[in-house]
């Protein structure tokens, strides 16, 4: 274990720098409900939308024991790039088969940002903290949720360009923060190690 002093720090570290990461995730969030209707104007919304849940549900348990064996930090910055690629799809897009592949990727990288971020959290924040830890992060994200819809809402509008335009940047910064986070301590990554060492000789016996 580490040192209390250690965790002290690195939860200091993460405080700030994910504040940031969340502010631009919630940023990211209100830009997708904006655009939703310019993309339900040239498709069939709907389906779109029942492809991309089916997708994210599928993943999700790929997704955990993927996060497992690269790390929490490592996951949370290949979803960040692939959100970013899935908006940068969508700015470009102008038919049925663009905005499929835009939810399509991104339901990709949301099946794998789901609960990781709790679990990041948790390598650096002493147990006797975690509830409160989460608790202002949960807080922080209902506030930016607030701001992001009074800023769309009285500048932004019915400007969908803009909006594509603003969650290509609002995705460029998750990315940027995401690989600014530290990553996890070393005696995570020594127990991911031996956890996955484990379940590989269980799945290789099993085959035998």
């Amino acid at each position: 274990m580490f040192s209390n002093n250690y965790r002290s720090r690195c939860a200091s570290i993460f405080d700030a720098l994910h504040w940031f990461y969340r502010r631009t995730c919630v940023l990211c969030s209100y830009c997708d409900i904006v655009s939703a209707g310019a993309r339900g104007e040239h498709s069939s919304d709907r389906m779109i939308e029942g492809i991309s849940l089916a997708l994210m549900m599928v993943l999700e348990i790929p997704w955990g024991w993927v996060a497992d064996k690269i790390g929490y930090k490592r996951t949370l910055v290949v979803c960040s790039a692939l959100s970013l690629v899935s908006k940068l799809i969508f700015y470009k897009a102008t038919g049925f088969a663009g905005f499929l592949v835009e939810r399509v990727v991104m339901a990709v990288a949301f099946a794998g940002l789901s609960g990781v971020d709790y679990d990041y959290i948790t390598q650096f924040v002493p147990i006797e903290r975690q509830q409160r830890f989460l608790g202002r992060y949960d807080g922080l994200s209902t506030a930016g949720l607030l701001c992001a819809s009074a800023v769309f809402s009285l500048f932004i509008r019915d400007d969908y360009v803009l909006s594509a335009l603003l969650t290509v940047l609002s995705y460029s910064a998750v990315l940027l923060f995401s690989i600014m986070l530290p990553r996890e301590p070393d005696h995570v990554q020594r127990q991911k190690a031996g956890f996955m060492a484990v379940s590989d000789l269980t799945q290789s016996s099993y085959l035998s």
